[in-house]
């Protein structure tokens, strides 16, 4: 039986920074998945008040490994995503395959340190 909530790995950065993420999925057995037509969904909420709206959420589709397995999904964050966050957050990658199917691996925890320069970022 899965106890820990938050299984996925630590994510930390400083906010406006570019951030790029691959996930592999895999079963519980530790084959990769293979969902082809699957996509996928980043959402992040706060920490603390976590029954909050997500303060960013973001779609990406299926991509093949080197197997031919549909198993990988990437994510970039663009510095626009994230130069006004800053905090604890908790991240949760949602999988649908074809037929609407979904699969959450449980979830892992965001440290966003807040960004001493944001003016440069936005060009004012």
């Amino acid at each position: 039986m899965q106890t820990k909530l938050t299984t996925m790995p630590e994510w930390n950065f400083v906010g406006g920074e570019t951030q790029k993420r691959t996930f592999t999925i895999y079963k519980p057995s530790g084959i990769a998945y293979d969902i082809p037509n699957g996509t996928a969904s980043l959402a992040i909420v706060d920490f603390v008040n976590r029954d909050s709206d997500p303060v960013l959420s973001k779609q990406s589709s299926m991509a093949v490994d080197g197997d031919g397995k549909s198993c990988k999904v990437a994510f970039t964050l663009d510095p626009s995503d994230t130069v006004s966050l800053f905090g604890k957050y908790l991240y949760q990658v949602t999988i649908k395959d074809g037929n609407g199917n979904a699969s959450i691996p449980y979830h892992g925890i965001m440290v966003i340190a807040r960004n001493i320069d944001r003016p440069f970022l936005s060009g004012t």
